[in-house]
């Protein structure tokens, strides 16, 4: 695709090939009649949304990272999810998506509905998407670190098999969430109500935690305690993780426009099926 705005061909993270070593290249392809046919299914994207975004992925890309596609996709008979596409992160992919609107109908974004959050009152607003805030993976690193103010403990029987008893934890390692963990979860999501599945999303991107002795985690225990780690984080803690995955490099899915019913500035979201209007 040709680099227009903050749209480019180089992804804001990147697939990681190798410990240390990203790849940010991609390449999308037009979309077709038969590819719209699958993306306005509202049945299928209702009670799939996950898979959703990953068979829309198959059909945006011609190719990541050097590797096809959609030429995979289509050799599994587009039913089968490549592997390379369950490997992309999130926040790729959301950037992917906007790239994939941009390519096949232009960066103009018509009729992005929205509430004004001043006056309540529905909007409905065009908007340029080579003009959305990006930010970049500046680094080869494919995950972050979250440092808490205030270190935690985690209950353990009397055995305490995994040293566990007295410790406490500060320092948390993440990877970059990817399309598979979304997909994996898909089962949690609830659009009014994200937590249980933002939750297990954190812990599937959960490496290792260190103590403050600089010494990690016991990997037996926290696969033991994957997802029902969080219950032992003060609200704070929690709070800090959260900001950790909040500064994730992304594309912003949100710009603040002027409400046409009240001409005050509001923020007005882009939910990823607007990207692909009918035609």
């Amino acid at each position: 695709m040709k680099n227009v705005g903050n749209l480019t061909d180089q992804l804001p993270i990147g697939l990681e090939i190798k410990p240390g070593k990203l790849d940010r290249r991609f390449i999308c392809r037009e979309l077709d009649g038969k590819d719209l046919r699958f993306i306005y299914d509202s049945v299928y994207r209702k009670n799939h949304p996950m898979e959703w975004v990953a068979r829309v992925l198959c059909l945006v890309l011609e190719e990541i990272a050097g590797e096809r596609v959609y030429a995979q996709y289509r050799q599994l008979d587009y039913e089968k999810i490549p592997d390379i596409v369950k490997k992309i992160t999130s926040a790729d992919a959301s950037y992917i998506l906007v790239a994939g609107h941009a390519f096949t109908f232009g960066e103009k974004l018509d009729e992005v509905t929205d509430k004004c959050s001043n006056c309540g009152r529905k909007i409905v607003v065009s908007m340029d998407l080579s003009k959305l805030s990006v930010t970049r993976n500046i680094e080869d690193k494919f995950g972050f670190t979250v440092k808490l103010t205030k270190p935690v403990g985690f209950k353990t029987d009397e055995k305490d098999m995994f040293s566990i008893k007295g410790r406490l934890f500060d320092t948390l390692d993440f990877r970059y969430p990817l399309i598979g963990d979304t997909m994996n979860n898909e089962e949690y999501f609830k659009p009014n109500d994200r937590g249980d599945f933002d939750y297990r999303i954190m812990s599937d991107s959960l490496m290792v935690i260190f103590g403050t002795d600089a010494a990690p985690m016991s990997s037996e225990y926290l696969q033991f305690r994957r997802h029902s780690i969080w219950d032992s984080f003060s609200a704070m803690a929690l709070k800090e993780v959260r900001r950790g995955f909040a500064d994730i490099p992304s594309i912003e899915f949100a710009k603040e426009c002027v409400c046409p019913q009240c001409s005050e500035d509001t923020l007005v979201g882009i939910n990823p099926t607007q990207l692909f209007p009918r035609v």
